[in-house]
């Protein structure tokens, strides 16, 4: 049985203490390819969460961090392969 979606390309950038990730997939179902994002902070990020106090604040702070992160790349692959959806 073939999968639904194929995998294009997976790059993976570091910014800020975060590892953000994506998958360009081309699906077999929907008209057009997709990105699967994903995050990972690194490991000194991790430390840094475990030291603060306020960690639900800092944790804000990476998450919005890491969505611009994904939204620049987006964008640029957005414009060379046209017709993109974040899953």
């Amino acid at each position: 049985m073939e999968s639904q979606f194929d995998l294009l390309c997976e790059a993976t950038f570091e910014n800020e203490g975060i590892e953000s990730s994506y998958m360009l997939k081309r699906s077999n179902s929907i008209n057009g390819v997709l990105i699967a994002p994903s995050f990972r902070l690194t490991e000194q990020a991790r430390i840094a969460l475990s030291k603060n106090k306020n960690v639900d604040g800092l944790t804000r702070e990476l998450s919005t961090i890491a969505t611009k992160i994904l939204g620049n790349h987006f964008n640029k692959v957005s414009k060379e392969f046209g017709n993109l959806r974040l899953s």
